[in-house]
C-alpha cells in the first residue's frame, strides 16, 4: 500500500495495557486511520480473520501470546496477511532490536511510549504520505497553557508531567483526561497482585504486569514511578529476588500516593462537550462496536468500558448518541447483556 493516502486506512492495535491502548489509538486516529484494537493476542488473530487490515501494531510483551507469536500466527493466514506491515511496539531500546523483531517476522519497530513523529515516519514508510493537515507535530517551544481546570489541579498535585503526554496526542485535554481515569481505576487491582505475585515467587507474572505498568505510567507522564518499574522489571527478567522484595513496597506505596493525590484533584467523572464525530471515526463506528463486543465476550469489561468511553465523547447525531450513552451505562454497571443486544442493533443499523 505504499504510496498511497492512509486516511481510512485500517489499522489492528494489538496491546494488553488499556491505557497503552487509548493512547496509541488517539495518536492512529489522529492520523486518520480507521482503528480497531485487540487485548491479546487471541483476539488479535480473531480480528485479523474478521478484516483486512492494512497496518498492524503489536506490542512485544503480553500474558499467553507475545506479540512474536502473535505476528507469527497472523502471518500464516496468508494472503495479504503474509506481507501487511507489522509493526512492534516495544520500550526496548537496545541495540539490534529491530533486526530482532524484523527476525521474528515483523516489519519494524516503535518505542512505547508512542509519539506522534515516530508514527508519522512509519507510517509515511509502509503505507504513504497522509493529509498535510495530518502530519507529524512540530516541537513546541513553549507549552500552552492547560484549559481544564481539573487537569490543572492534577498537574499541580501530582506531579505528573502533563504536558509530554498532551504533545503526543494532538494537545487533546479530552482524550488525556480519560486516560488518567483509566489508570486511576486499575490502581487498586495492582496494588492487589504486585505483593501477590512477590509472595508466590510469580516472577514472570511479576515482570509481565510490571511491564505493563510501566508503559501506563509512561503514558500519563509519571517519568519516576515509569522508571521505578523499569529496575523491577530489569530485576524480574534477572531474577534478582532482593532487589524485588527491597523494592517493591515502595513502588507500591508511591504508586497509593500518586493514587490518593489524583483522587483529590479529580472527585468525579468529567462531563466534556462532545465534538462532531470525523467522516473518519463515523466510518470506524461499526468495527468499534464490534470490538466492543468482542471485549465484553471475553470478559475485558475494563477494555470495553475504555472504548465506549471513546465513542460517546463525540457525537454522531440525536438517537444515535443517546443509544450509545445507554451501552456506555450499561457496560459502567456491569449489565452486559443489554449492552450487548443494544451494541447488536447498532451494528445491523450502521
Amino acid at each position: 500500500m505504499a504510496g498511497e493516502n492512509p486516511v481510512g486506512a485500517r489499522a489492528l492495535l494489538v496491546d494488553d495495557n488499556e491505557i497503552s491502548l487509548l493512547m496509541a489509538r488517539s495518536i492512529l486516529s489522529h492520523h486518520g486511520l480507521s482503528v480497531t484494537t485487540a487485548p491479546d493476542g487471541i483476539s488479535a488473530l480473531d480480528r485479523a480473520r474478521e478484516t483486512d487490515f492494512d497496518i498492524i501494531f503489536m506490542d512485544h510483551i503480553m500474558p499467553d501470546m507475545d506479540g512474536i507469536e502473535t505476528a507469527a500466527a497472523i502471518r500464516k493466514l496468508g494472503g495479504k496477511y503474509a506481507a501487511v506491515p507489522i509493526i512492534a511496539l516495544t520500550a526496548n531500546e537496545s541495540p539490534g532490536i529491530k533486526d530482532f523483531f524484523v527476525d521474528k517476522g515483523m516489519s519494524d519497530y516503535l518505542s512505547k511510549p508512542l509519539e506522534d513523529n515516530s508514527l508519522g515516519e512509519a507510517l509515511l514508510r509502509w503505507i504513504g504520505l497522509g493529509e498535510p493537515g495530518l502530519q507529524p507535530h512540530p516541537a513546541h517551544t513553549a507549552e500552552p497553557p492547560l484549559k481544564s481546570e481539573v487537569l490543572r489541579r492534577a498537574s499541580e498535585h501530582s506531579g505528573l508531567e502533563i504536558s509530554s503526554t498532551l504533545r503526543q496526542i494532538g494537545g487533546d485535554e479530552d482524550v488525556y483526561l480519560r486516560i488518567l481515569q483509566t489508570f486511576m481505576g486499575s490502581v487498586s487491582s495492582t496494588l492487589d497482585i504486585l505483593p501477590a505475585y512477590v509472595s508466590e515467587g510469580r516472577w514472570d507474572d511479576l515482570r509481565i504486569r510490571i511491564h505493563g505498568e510501566r508503559g501506563g505510567l509512561a503514558n500519563i507522564g509519571a517519568a519516576s514511578l515509569a522508571e521505578a518499574a523499569r529496575l523491577l522489571e530489569l530485576a524480574a527478567i534477572n531474577r534478582d529476588i532482593p532487589y524485588i522484595k527491597n523494592n517493591i513496597g515502595a513502588f507500591c506505596g508511591e504508586l497509593k500516593l500518586l493514587h490518593k493525590r489524583l483522587e483529590e484533584s479529580i472527585p468525579a467523572r468529567e462531563t466534556v462537550k462532545k465534538a462532531a464525530a470525523t467522516d473518519a471515526q463515523r466510518a470506524a463506528l461499526k468495527s468499534d462496536a464490534s470490538a466492543v463486543l468482542g471485549y465484553i465476550e471475553n470478559l475485558e469489561g475494563g477494555l470495553a468500558l475504555g472504548l465506549m468511553e471513546e465513542i460517546t465523547s463525540r457525537s454522531y447525531g440525536g438517537d444515535l448518541d443517546a443509544v450509545l450513552e445507554k451501552i456506555r451505562r450499561c457496560i459502567e454497571d456491569f449489565d452486559y447483556d443489554t449492552a450487548e443486544e443494544l451494541l447488536t442493533g447498532v451494528a445491523g443499523q450502521i
